[in-house]
């Protein structure tokens, strides 16, 4: 009976999915003003960018499909949903430009491994604050493996994340391929799934575990690999972009470059040459995407609590004093709304496949539900009928009576019957 509710609600959002996909089609022109990006860079503060109703509910249906499958532990991997992987080596800054994009501090730091699973960070925009027990809360999150407990310190959810790490992992610097889904519901954060993976490393330090390396990468090539993934590559601009390793790996699965963004971190630490400004032009690297420069926090901003709202307003004011043509196109709000305007294009792009794919598992749970047969109504009547079928057809088995119907089983393998001595 627990397999039939499963199924049924399997079955439900992917009519859902499907539904959406055959009545609400994005439109092939026009794309929502929150997701095209706009040369002053859009407020993802919430103050003034209208969200998208149209993306929100797509993004809801899609999300709540992916927390079913994760609940029951069914992979996804048939259908190749479309999904932005952020990619980096560690101590890129990989966490920075996430937390800025959510315009939160909600993610572990630390030095060596310190993301050791996959973080899928589903950020829903909220229109109004929420009100518990007289508190007004802006923002609130909360874990898929936490059914329905919410935070509202995001200092807790940075501690729940250490401790589901190492209740899955271990202690140690192991790693996992079993995702941490949070949602977090902001009035600040725009409507986007990132999905955070653990960075990349060479060689093993301190209490790493062997191999680790070659651990990670098969890790990250699993996600970049896909054909819908966008790959958000980061790059610190204080190192030389040759020896990028995020560049190097979406290179390999991305050759033609037409999934990868780059992004470059710590630009406010970049030598001021010719070099740098062709690199954050984009003429020294061939990404159809482009490539988009932030500042991140560093190290004594962290130490002096400075707030990721007066990062972003200190990040505006270098691009504009430093690089004053290029300061449109870069900083966190103009990587946010690329974000936003690659994802649409993305799911516009794949819609006709994931169709394709969602009406065969459609199908096949369709049938799987039939040969379950009808709904249970009453659950006392259900059981005696289902031990009255056992007992008849142990019966048959053992008098060698029993026969099984090819035709109504066609993919199951004979079962042999034996007589009884």
């Amino acid at each position: 009976m627990a397999v039939r509710s499963f199924l049924q609600s399997i079955f439900f959002h992917f009519q859902t999915f499907l539904k959406f996909i055959l009545f609400g089609r994005f439109p092939t022109t026009n794309l929502p003003a929150l997701a095209r990006p706009d040369p002053s860079g859009p407020d993802i503060r919430g103050s003034s960018r209208k969200p998208d109703i149209t993306m929100n509910r797509y993004l809801s249906t899609l999300n709540r499909l992916q927390d079913i499958f994760t609940q029951c532990g069914v992979s996804l991997r048939e259908i190749d949903l479309p999904q932005i992987a952020v990619v980096g080596c560690q101590s890129a800054g990989k966490s920075s430009v996430l937390e800025s994009i959510a315009q939160q501090d909600l993610l572990p730091r630390g030095t060596g491994i310190v993301t050791r699973r996959p973080l899928v960070l589903q950020m829903i925009h909220e229109l109004k604050p929420i009100t518990v027990d007289g508190m007004e809360y802006d923002t609130w999150a909360k874990f898929l493996h936490q059914d329905d407990k919410c935070y509202y310190d995001m200092s807790q959810v940075q501690k729940e994340i250490v401790e589901d790490t190492n209740r899955v992992c271990g202690a140690n610097k192991g790693i996992s391929d079993d995702p941490i889904h949070l949602k977090l519901h902001s009035t600040r954060a725009p409507s986007l799934t990132l999905v955070d993976l653990p960075g990349l490393t060479k060689i093993a330090v301190g209490d790493q575990p062997q191999g680790i390396d070659r651990q990670i990468e098969s890790l990250v090539r699993s996600y970049v690999g896909k054909p819908n993934t966008i790959i958000l590559a980061i790059s610190p601009g204080n190192v030389d972009i040759a020896n990028s390793d995020s560049l190097k790996l979406a290179r390999e699965v991305d050759p033609e470059g037409d999934r990868t963004l780059g992004v470059i971190t710590k630009v406010d630490l970049m030598e001021r040459s010719p070099e740098s400004m062709d690199l954050l032009k984009g003429e020294s690297i061939n990404m159809k995407l482009g490539l988009v420069g932030v500042v991140n926090r560093n190290y004594r901003m962290l130490q002096d609590k400075v707030s990721i709202a007066d990062a972003i307003s200190y990040e505006e004011d270098f691009f504009s004093s430093n690089f004053p043509a290029l300061a449109p196109i870069m900083g966190t709000r103009y990587l946010s709304a690329k974000l936003c305007d690659l994802l649409i294009e993305k799911l516009k792009s794949s819609l006709p496949e994931v169709e394709e794919k969602i009406n065969d598992q459609l199908s096949s749970h369709r049938n799987i539900l039939e040969d379950l047969g009808p709904r249970v109504t009453d659950k006392k009547m259900e059981m005696i009928t289902l031990v009255g079928k056992y007992v008849e057809t142990l019966r048959k088995s053992i008098q060698g009576e029993y026969t099984f119907d090819a035709k109504k089983n066609p993919k199951k393998k004979k079962v042999p019957t034996a007589t009884l001595r």
